[in-house]
């Protein structure tokens, strides 16, 4: 069961897609300004800690794509917004352990496409990833 996937990052530019079809929902973000897996990997590890509550803005260049993180218990509430949009574009809840490890192992799956022109063009987010323990 995958509940978050990473494609091949291309120029800057990468799929990323929670859930499972049918129910699975699709983005292209940006890496530039900000770096949106290092700080999901930061705001996913937060969780593991205690957190409850956790945002991380997508870039769509130029607008921002909000992913709202919420701890409930042993789960994880995923809800991403559209700037503009009053409704949810995405909700789903997942187990937070097997959310972190996916997220740790799609991380872990691109890092060749990192710090590369063609790829993803921010550096490696190895601290982050070994806080998903």
């Amino acid at each position: 069961m995958k509940l978050f996937h990473l494609s091949e990052p291309k120029y800057g530019w990468i799929d990323i897609t929670f859930g499972e079809p049918p129910d699975a929902f699709t983005q292209t973000v940006s890496d530039v300004p900000n770096d949106c897996l290092r700080d999901l990997a930061t705001a996913t590890a937060r969780l593991l800690q205690h957190s409850t509550q956790e945002v991380v803005q997508f870039s769509l260049e130029p607008s921002f794509m909000a992913c709202e993180l919420h701890r409930e218990s042993d789960s994880v509430r995923v809800v991403l917004r559209h700037p503009n949009q009053d409704r949810a574009a995405f909700e789903a809840s997942f187990p937070l352990h097997a959310f972190a490890q996916g997220v740790k192992f799609e991380l872990l799956r691109i890092q060749p496409f990192y710090s590369i022109e063609d790829g993803w063009t921010q550096p490696f987010p190895e601290r982050e990833i070994a806080n998903l323990m």
